[in-house]
């Protein structure tokens, strides 16, 4: 998620938000909030988790040692942080890196940062020159329509990260948590 995120940056992300899912109960808890164009949030990965147990207990030891010990159980290979870029019902696509929407209903498309609450930056390589534009993280990606419940991620690193352009939209039952402060390094302190 480079620039806004760097690697080692600890940020504080509630699932409360969008909904919770308490490990007691069958349902999510009702969510006050849903997914906006430019909120940064964490995402389950499709790879199957280590179990309720592991899971538990490597939270509770990250939590009491800063995030520096855990039990093997990476979270960083179950979760990803990513930035929404379109929301139910948006057609998107993206030309040079830059993703371009169509919200439901509207005439025009506009570029993700007309879009987006807030503002960020974006790495967008150069490309060698004959590159292939259907390849892969080329900076181009044809037209896609979101249906309902389903949410557009991608990383503000465009140069190769695995996003939405790789494993396709997620729906919300996949949007964990919404992340909301960085409070670690302390220089950086704030919104990421």
């Amino acid at each position: 998620m480079e620039p806004g995120i760097k690697n080692g940056d600890r940020l504080f992300a509630s699932p409360f938000p969008y909904g919770a899912r308490l490990f007691f109960l069958p349902a999510k808890l009702p969510a006050p909030d849903h997914p906006r164009r430019g909120d940064i949030v964490v995402t389950r990965r499709a790879s199957p988790g280590p179990g309720a147990f592991n899971t538990f207990s490597d939270a509770l030891l990250r939590f009491f040692t800063g995030q520096n010990i855990g039990n093997k159980t990476s979270m960083s290979s179950r979760f990803s942080v990513k930035r929404v870029i379109g929301i139910p019902g948006d057609e998107l696509f993206m030309e040079e890196f830059i993703m371009r929407i169509r919200p439901s209903g509207d005439a025009y498309s506009l570029t993700e940062f007309e879009l987006a609450l807030g503002s960020y930056n974006i790495i967008s390589p150069t490309i060698p020159k004959g590159w292939d534009s259907s390849l892969p993280f080329s900076g181009s990606m044809p037209l896609i329509r979101l249906a309902e419940d389903e949410y557009y991620l991608v990383s503000d690193d465009r140069t190769g990260s695995s996003d939405s352009r790789t494993w396709g939209a997620v729906s919300l039952e996949d949007i964990v948590a919404k992340v909301s402060i960085r409070y670690w390094p302390l220089n950086r302190f704030g919104s990421p």
